[in-house]
């Protein structure tokens, strides 16, 4: 049986990561981060070391075709579900990259959370991350952006046909209900 893979999506610095660590330990599941996979694409792949930070300067289209690759690589036959952390966006300082809906198709993705939160708290979350290099955004830029990633979502999941679920990072119990309905849904 295949595990059912749900894509958890959401700006850099929403929470996705800190609202996968706050519920691991309710449920069984492999969590896999987008820019790992890719990450260690480009190293065993091309041959080329890149940080974390620095994918989004990269070529995003290879970068999608070396996360399709990885994520059916890492997946472990034993689990149920599959967290894809991954972005319906790509930030730039300038600008961003929309992700192409064949990505989340090619993953097979189950369905896909978007995590959303207000602008001033994510900027205030990459403001306090001193770990990450991430694009600077004021609240008004991060409100466009996210509004374009939202869109971007609803893009996918009507093109590959899967439901689309929209939810804050401070809802943790509703969404560790989501995943286990999608999980018993897709027959996980």
């Amino acid at each position: 049986m295949k595990p059912t893979i749900v894509a958890l999506t959401g700006l850099s610095g929403v929470g996705k990561s800190t609202l996968l660590v706050a519920f691991v330990a309710r449920m069984r599941l492999q969590h896999l981060q987008a820019s790992t996979l890719i990450k260690k694409g480009r190293e065993t792949v091309l041959g080329q070391a890149v940080e974390q930070d620095q994918l989004r300067y990269s070529d995003l289209d290879e970068n999608q075709r070396l996360l399709v690759r990885g994520l059916e690589a890492s997946l472990n036959p034993a689990s149920k579900l599959v967290v894809l952390d991954s972005h319906t966006v790509i930030e730039r300082e300038s600008d961003y990259f929309l992700v192409d809906p064949g990505v989340f198709a090619a993953v097979r993705i189950a369905a896909m959370i978007f995590l959303r939160d207000e602008p001033q708290e994510i900027e205030k979350r990459r403001a306090n991350d001193q770990s990450r290099v991430r694009p600077r955004r004021d609240a008004a830029d991060l409100a466009k952006v996210q509004a374009a990633a939202v869109r971007q979502a609803e893009l996918i999941c009507r093109r590959v046909g899967k439901p689309l679920y929209v939810e804050t990072p401070s809802n943790v119990d509703c969404v560790v209900e989501l995943f286990r309905r999608l999980q018993a849904i897709d027959g996980g």
